[in-house]
């Protein structure tokens, strides 16, 4: 439905609460959101907005902190952590891992955005090296700002799945300061050609020249006995 997010909010949000102020506060949180743990764990399951922002609301007061970019920023540092346990592991984190290259990662920002929420759409453009993207809110809907500093955060962790650093993620404008739409530049350093990329490259290489004596030798082969 529109003006929802996915649970996958919740299944990054459930472990960092847990972990910051215990289980009591998970049951709080699930109070907020009148759903059970369970629910709030898988990514098939969608939460209203306004829901969203309660069950924020209730997490930051039992996180004790009052500032919610503050706050946002943390909380999605700790849903992008690598967790060796399959209930907390968090989707988008194991998800960009297994794609091949930052660029690539960015470009499906617009895919990976439409599985997660229904009230708002990106638009951008990604070279090589950098991106810009707008995020637009749908008519009728509002973009709260820790979803803002949610993505935001998400985008600075993706080059560190190849061990390289952070992007720079360069707020120009956002909907939650009196924005028509949200304005984001992201720069990211790319992996080096090194012997990760040319190590396959050259075995592929190796591989289709025997592939190519082999299948030449099979039909010189073939002609003898013929004739």
């Amino acid at each position: 439905m529109p003006g929802e997010i996915n649970c996958l909010f919740t299944k990054g949000l459930i472990p960092f609460v847990e972990k910051e102020a215990g289980t009591e506060a998970v049951a709080a949180v699930c109070r907020a959101a009148g759903r059970p743990r369970d629910y709030l764990m898988a990514d098939h399951n969608w939460l209203s907005l306004g829901v969203a922002d309660e069950v924020v609301r209730v997490a930051m007061a039992l996180t004790g902190d009052t500032d919610v970019d503050r706050w946002a920023r943390r909380m999605t540092d700790d849903m992008m952590d690598w967790k060796p346990s399959r209930e907390y592991r968090h989707y988008l984190g194991t998800y960009s891992m297994g794609v091949g290259h930052p660029r690539d990662l960015y470009a499906r920002v617009d895919v990976m955005a439409a599985a997660v929420e229904r009230f708002c759409r990106y638009e951008g453009q990604v070279k090589r090296n950098r991106a810009t993207f707008r995020r637009i809110p749908e008519p009728g809907h509002t973009i709260p700002r820790w979803f803002c500093v949610w993505e935001n955060v998400k985008w600075e962790r993706y080059p560190t799945n190849w061990g390289l650093p952070r992007a720079v993620v360069t707020e120009r404008q956002c909907v939650a300061s009196g924005a028509t739409t949200c304005l984001i530049d992201v720069r990211w350093r790319n992996p080096r050609l090194g012997a990760r990329f040319w190590g396959p490259v050259l075995g592929g290489g190796a591989a289709s020249v025997g592939l190519v004596l082999g299948l030449a030798a099979i039909e010189t082969l073939s002609w003898t006995v013929q004739s």
